[in-house]
């Protein structure tokens, strides 16, 4: 009997082949035909939503005009309706830094017009939009210090440097907060603290048309580096070492010639002088002129110190605080490891 219905369901196959094959063939391109409508429908639907996003984001330029302009209360009517109808949420998105822009700006307009609570509610809700940003915790600090609360202002720098340890501006407000409170005592650990911050510079030997690269931590401690730099033979020029922004001092540098086939030993190597040199800005660099290498380099070698941006007048707080609680010998520390000097393109900023 089974054998009988198979036979009859493999005739009837046989007979609608071709039928059966077009269905099939209509059922395949109507499915592409939706997948495709599909895709335009919801390209659509993004496009319509990218428009919407543009037009609530352009009124953020808006508002940054009035604000400008002295209108505040026009900037906040129109940031208020923006964020009231636009949301916030910190799920992280590409229009989060938007988010965050429409929120300061907003902060600016109550603050221009002296309301104290609802400037810091603002920037609180900044600070947790994105709690790793450190942009929006030292926006809360500067205002709390800006309105007198130095205890909160404290706490809230604190914040920027557990995530930014070298942010000057929020490093300098830290010790002036407590300088001009009286707390000396906390002020050595935090300068200490501030030197032994991670921060690595670039910087660059070049000597003619040849270059190279090479990173050095800048905490006010020699460091020793061997550095790749190939010279021909009977090279002579000028050599530049450009530190970037930091204050720094060379104690020691030699280019080394290169091992020679069927040559014993080396070339004598170039040995030129020690120095020291105050940044002042980007273009910051050690030069030497007429440097003259009869076997060419191979590698020089070097011995240097980069010092983290200073101040004068943070300097002078931090003598007087060391004085005041008897600090001698770290103070005797700092001065090795100090020099007032160099520039937020050191890297103070992470934007620099």
């Amino acid at each position: 009997m089974r054998d009988a219905n198979a036979t009859t369901t493999s005739s009837w196959i046989a007979r609608h082949e071709r039928a059966l094959a077009l269905a099939w063939l209509a059922l395949c391109a109507a499915a592409l035909a939706l997948m495709a409508l599909a895709g335009v429908a919801s390209e659509r639907v993004e496009r319509w939503i990218e428009a919407g996003q543009a037009s609530w984001v352009a009124q953020l330029d808006v508002a940054e005009n009035e604000l400008n302009a002295g209108a505040p209360q026009r900037a906040q009517a129109r940031l208020e309706h923006v964020l009231a109808t636009n949301g916030l949420n910190t799920i992280k998105h590409r229009l989060d830094r938007e988010h965050e822009r429409a929120l300061e700006l907003l902060a600016r307009a109550h603050q221009a017009q002296g309301r104290k609570g609802r400037t810091l509610a603002t920037l609180e809700q900044l600070a947790d939009f994105d709690p790793r940003n450190w942009r929006n915790h030292f926006l809360h600090a500067e205002a709390l210090r800006g309105f007198g609360d130095g205890d909160a202002a404290t706490l809230a720098y604190e914040r920027v440097l557990a995530l930014h340890p070298t942010h000057w501006p929020s490093f300098s407000a830290r010790v002036e907060l407590d300088y001009a409170a009286g707390r000396y005592g906390p002020i050595p650990a935090l300068y200490e603290r501030y030197l032994d911050a991670w921060l690595l510079a670039r910087v660059r030997i070049e000597a003619g048309e040849h270059q190279a690269w090479f990173d050095v931590q800048a905490d006010g401690r020699t460091h020793e580096a061997l550095v790749e730099l190939e010279l021909p033979s009977d090279w002579r020029g000028e050599l530049r070492i450009e530190t970037r922004g930091f204050s720094a001092r060379i104690d020691a540098l030699t280019l080394e010639p290169a091992l020679r086939v069927g040559v014993p030993g080396r070339n004598a190597s170039v040995t030129l002088p020690a120095s020291e040199q105050i940044a002042v800005d980007v273009s910051s660099a050690f030069v030497y002129r007429a440097v003259e290498c009869p076997g060419g380099v191979q590698r020089a070698r070097i011995a240097l110190t980069l010092f983290k941006r200073l101040e004068p007048g943070l300097w002078a707080k931090v003598e007087k605080a060391c004085a005041n609680t008897l600090e001698f010998e770290r103070l005797a520390s700092f001065r090795e490891r100090s020099r007032v000097g160099g520039c937020d393109a050191g890297g103070t900023l992470f934007e620099d």
